[in-house]
């Protein structure tokens, strides 16, 4: 089911505070607390990863690798997407009719507002394009890993292979079909195995 204009917008808001703010990340802990660390935006940890990384030698000799959500090793991918970040943000904002900024986080931002008065289809094309691009961030980050594939068929439209679960470091967090568009949220995924176990006997 396709979201709404609010859903939409909710979604992009939420997107662009993770790209241009410093946000909080909570891990879970044996003791069964959760820790909750600060983290810079994904767009100054990206800079970061480009700009102020540099390959140095451990003790032992071997090459050092730079931190975010875990170790990640120096390639043009990140350059790659800094600049992918540059283009799409002024693109995103000449199409919704907001005014070019200085800076990449700037453009981000003014999205959510530059759209208040944009067509239900381009509001659904800037959250998607951001939605999209802030996923290839946290991938090559590591903050996320890529999506896993689930072979049993939707409970929902019976479609086989269809299902992707989104992992973290610490499991799934989320479930789509992307047949019919159903999701589950992490709370909602044990719903969804057991309705997969019935449909398949």
């Amino acid at each position: 089911m396709r979201s709404s204009r609010s859903e939409l917008v909710a979604s992009l808001i939420n997107d662009v505070a993770h790209l241009t703010k410093a946000y909080d990340h909570e891990e879970p802990m044996d003791n069964g607390k959760t820790h909750v660390s600060r983290h810079e935006s994904l767009l100054k940890q990206l800079y970061t990863e480009v700009y102020e990384s540099t390959p140095s030698s451990n003790a032992d000799g071997s090459s050092k690798r730079s931190q975010a959500g875990s170790k990640t090793p120096i390639n043009d991918e990140m350059m790659e997407l800094l600049i992918t970040a540059d283009r799409l943000s002024v693109n995103l904002v000449m199409m919704s009719g907001g005014k070019l900024q200085t800076s990449i986080a700037e453009n981000f931002y003014q999205l959510p507002s530059a759209l208040l008065n944009a067509t239900d289809e381009l509001v659904d094309h800037v959250s998607g394009q951001v939605s999209y691009y802030r996923n290839q961030i946290e991938l090559a980050l590591n903050w996320k890993e890529k999506p896993r594939k689930i072979s049993r068929a939707c409970p929902l439209c019976s479609m086989s292979n269809a299902i992707t679960v989104q992992m973290d470091h610490y499991g799934p967090t989320s479930a789509k079909c992307t047949k019919c568009h159903a999701e589950w949220d992490k709370t909602q995924l044990g719903l969804l195995a057991g309705s997969m176990k019935k449909h398949q006997e």
